[in-house]
């Protein structure tokens, strides 16, 4: 098992003596760019790709070109020698959930009953999945509103345990940090941190941090 480097001569040596190739989508498209002259991305038999929901993000246009070069260079070699085990190409996209799976399962050549989803219900720890709305049109009004609900829904779901929180932007991390331990306050419960810590190794953490306004938090 290799992990490419991105750098294009050590990684052609470590292309060329590998089973298993562990690399980023950008380091592969540089690499695959000249699959005519190098045998090693040809020979590959077996594309994972993990993280196809990004395909709608920064690195979406390097996933297309990478996923449509790997379809085509099959192509080419079941052209060139036929059926063969070693003219095929297996593909294999891993996702967390996208609203278009069955579109993006049929660009990627796959089968409807090679497209597999999973529900929640098979997930090694159980899932339970809560949807709340918002009316509201501007996007930093409803991040506003979301405030307080997401609060509550911290306080209902969490159990004690840690919980995680996915907010757009750094800057809104911060405010939904700051937020949620105003809420904690004003109710009179302290902070979230566990009693189980020890508050000397809190103290570190927090004297670790630049921003002044979390070190508050």
């Amino acid at each position: 098992v290799v992990k490419l480097t991105g750098e294009t001569a050590s990684d052609l040596r470590l292309l060329a003596g590998a089973k298993i190739i562990v690399c980023t989508v950008k380091q592969w498209d540089s690499l695959s760019r000249r699959w005519r002259q190098r045998k090693a991305v040809q020979a590959v038999s077996l594309c994972i790709v993990d993280d196809l929901h990004f395909l709608g993000g920064d690195v979406g246009p390097s996933m297309e070109v990478v996923i449509s070069r790997m379809r085509y260079i099959s192509s080419q070699k079941q052209q060139n020698g036929g059926k063969s085990a070693s003219a095929l190409l297996r593909m294999v996209g891993l996702s967390a959930s996208i609203a278009n799976a069955r579109e993006v399962g049929e660009w990627m050549g796959v089968p409807s009953k090679g497209l597999f989803n999973f529900s929640p219900k098979v997930r090694p720890t159980p899932l339970e999945i809560y949807f709340q709305s918002f009316d509201q049109s501007s996007f930093s009004s409803r991040l506003m509103a979301m405030a307080k609900p997401v609060y509550n829904a911290v306080v209902r779901h969490s159990d004690g345990k840690p919980v995680i929180v996915f907010v757009p932007s750094r800057r809104q991390a911060q405010l939904t940090a700051i937020d949620l331990m105003t809420y904690k306050e004003s109710v009179g419960e302290g902070s979230f941190a566990s009693s189980n810590k020890d508050p000397n190794e809190i103290t570190d953490i927090i004297s670790s941090l630049r921003e002044p306004a979390l070190q508050q938090v």
